[in-house]
């Protein structure tokens, strides 16, 4: 009971940020519950939900179809583990690197397992850079970033993207919503993104700079 309690509430919240956003630039218009049934079974086919247990799965079903709904990044943020939703200015002033990579890899479906995380944030507060590391397959990743108060550093996401590329993983994460103080990611596999790029172009009416 905590478990449903506790995910319907952080969808919820997640939901209503980005539906907001979606308010304002498609006028509210909201999905019927039998198309958000179709998508989350096509979500389902192609893969996206396989991390997830038949419970989380049933419960995140059921939160999207009781809710407001305009489009499929709100979908996806009913269920957990399938969206990196983050603001570069961290409430998190101890280990929001660590927080982040963390989020990143329960995203990624078990093709990114970071161990060794060393995230120098907090004790390094009143300088003027900060280290962050972790390995990846048995190899070391490591930066430092300059220290901008409680905002992040963009560079992390690099750092993550390259210790995919060497594990030769053919997936990525993919921005499915932004706005200027928040953003969220997405995993998706090569044949995943293809497809949906194809058929469900909505989930990337948000990116930038991507092909």
């Amino acid at each position: 009971m905590k478990y449903s309690t506790l995910l319907i509430l952080t969808a919820f919240y997640l939901q209503s940020i980005v539906a907001q956003d979606n308010i304002n630039q498609y006028n509210n218009i909201f999905l019927a519950k039998s198309h958000i049934d179709y998508l989350i079974d096509e979500c389902q086919y192609l893969g996206l939900f396989d991390h997830l247990s038949t419970e989380e799965i049933t419960i995140g079903r059921q939160i999207a179809t009781e809710m407001p709904i305009t489009t499929i990044p709100e979908i996806l943020m009913c269920f957990p583990k399938m969206i990196a939703f983050f603001n570069w200015e961290t409430s998190n002033l101890q280990n929001p690197y660590q927080e982040l990579l963390l989020e990143f890899a329960a995203i990624s479906r078990g093709y990114f397992v970071p161990e060794q995380i060393e995230d120098h944030f907090s004790t390094n507060r009143n300088k003027a850079t900060t280290q962050f590391a972790f390995e990846s397959n048995k190899q070391c990743y490591s930066k430092t970033f300059n220290r901008m108060g409680a905002f992040l550093s963009p560079k992390v996401l690099i750092l993550m993207e390259q210790a995919l590329k060497d594990l030769q993983v053919k997936g990525r994460w993919y921005i499915c919503f932004s706005n200027p103080s928040a953003v969220a990611y997405l995993f998706l596999t090569d044949e995943q993104y293809y497809y949906l790029k194809n058929y469900q172009p909505e989930l990337f009416g948000f990116q930038q700079g991507n092909s």
